[in-house]
C-alpha cells in the first residue's frame, strides 16, 4: 500500500515512546515510496531509484541489485518469501527470487506508454499490478502479466490492490471495487455504495476496508461484511480528519489520517490509529508531531514503519 499521509497522536494504546528514524544504509537525502515486509526482511522502494532491504528490523538498510532504465523510478515493493516484485513509474515490473540480489524484467503483455504504477500485490503465485491504464494479472509469481481489467467500467484507472491467499481486491476510479479468485477469469463487483475513488484497500477477518477519497472532499472509510450487502460507512475516527489510507496487518485495522489542524512550524498534525479487526472504537498509534507526506507503511515485528521523502520511521504498537 502507498500514496498515504500519515501517523500519530496518542490515546495510550501503546506502550510510548516517539517515531525514530531508521536510516543507516541508506543514502543522504533518500524519499521512501512504498513498503513491503516479509519473513524478516522489509523492502523500501525510494524515489531516487533505488530499492533497499533491512534484516535488521530497519536499524541498517543495504542496497538490492535493481538496476532501473534511466527515466524510470520504482514505484511499489511487494514481497512474500524471497520472491521481490517492483512496480515502476513506467508501468514496468521487475521480479528477483532471491530476496532482491538479483533482478530481472518481467512480461506485461498489453500495458501502454501511460501505465503508470499504483498498486502492486502477491500472494503464491497469483500477483497483480494496478496500473493507470488497468490492472494485470501473473499466474507464475509475477514473471509474466497480462492485462485482466474488468469490462464497462467508467475508467481503466485501478488505484489501488489487495489481496488474500483465496481472493485479489481492485479499487477502479469511478467504478467501485471488485474482487475474484485468484485464477478466476471474471471480477465481481463488490458491494452497493462502495467508494468512487479508493487509493488503498485492506482486508483483515472478514471485513475490507477502503477509504474514499471522493465522499465530499471529506475521506472516509469504509467497511464491507457481506460481499452482496451494502457498504456501511465507519464514524472518522477523529474529528475533522481526512482518512488518506488503510493498512490490514497483525490482526488489526490501521488507518491514517491528515487532520488539516496545524502544528509547530506550519507542519500538519496527522495520525496512525489502529482498530480491532471487527473495526471497532479506533486509538492512535504513538504520540507526537510526525513527518509529513508518508507515501506508505507497513507492519513488521510489533512496529508500525512508514515512509516518505524523508526517509523511514519507525513506531511501536504493542
Amino acid at each position: 500500500m502507498s500514496r498515504l499521509t500519515l501517523v500519530a497522536v496518542a490515546l495510550g494504546l501503546v506502550a510510548g515512546g516517539c517515531w525514530s528514524d531508521t536510516e543507516s544504509g541508506l543514502p543522504g537525502g533518500f524519499g521512501g515510496r512504498s513498503l513491503a515486509a516479509s519473513g524478516n526482511a522489509l523492502y523500501v522502494a525510494g524515489y531516487g531509484g533505488g530499492v533497499y532491504k533491512s534484516n535488521a528490523a530497519g536499524d541498517r538498510w543495504s542496497p538490492t541489485a535493481l538496476a532501473l532504465p534511466a527515466g524510470d523510478a520504482p514505484a511499489e515493493v511487494a514481497v512474500e518469501g524471497q520472491t521481490v516484485l517492483v512496480g515502476t513509474d513506467g508501468g514496468r515490473v521487475f521480479r528477483s527470487t532471491d530476496g532482491g540480489a538479483g533482478f530481472s524484467a518481467s512480461a506485461v503483455v498489453g500495458a501502454s506508454a501511460v501505465a503508470q504504477t499504483y498498486g502492486l500485490a502477491l500472494s503464491g503465485r497469483a500477483a497483480y499490478l494496478a496500473t493507470l491504464d488497468g490492472i494485470f494479472c501473473s499466474t507464475d509469481a509475477g514473471q509474466r502479466f497480462a492485462d485482466c481489467t474488468p469490462p464497462n467500467t467508467a475508467t481503466r484507472s485501478v488505484d489501488a490492490v489487495t489481496v488474500t491467499a483465496e481472493r485479489a481486491y481492485i479499487a477502479v476510479q469511478q467504478s467501485g471495487v471488485y474482487s475474484r479468485g485468484h485464477g478466476d477469469a471474471a471480477w465481481t463487483p463488490i458491494g452497493r455504495g462502495g467508494p468512487r475513488m479508493a487509493n488503498s484497500l485492506a482486508v483483515v477477518g472478514q471485513f475490507l476496508w477502503a477509504n474514499d477519497v471522493e465522499a465530499g472532499g471529506v475521506l472516509k472509510v469504509l467497511a464491507l461484511g457481506d460481499p452482496g450487502g451494502a457498504w456501511a460507512a465507519r464514524p472518522t475516527p477523529r474529528e475533522g480528519g481526512h482518512v488518506t489510507g488503510v493498512l490490514a496487518a497483525a490482526g488489526r485495522v490501521f488507518v491514517s489520517m491528515d487532520s488539516d489542524e496545524r502544528g509547530l512550524n506550519g507542519q500538519d498534525w496527522v495520525d496512525v490509529l489502529v482498530a480491532p479487526a471487527g473495526g471497532g472504537a479506533f486509538e492512535s498509534v504513538d504520540s507526537g508531531l510526525s513527518k509529513q507526506s508518508v507515501a506508505s507503511m507497513a507492519v513488521f515485528a510489533g512496529r508500525v514503519y512508514a515512509t516518505g521523502a524523508w526517509g523511514v520511521s519507525r513506531a511501536r504498537f504493542e
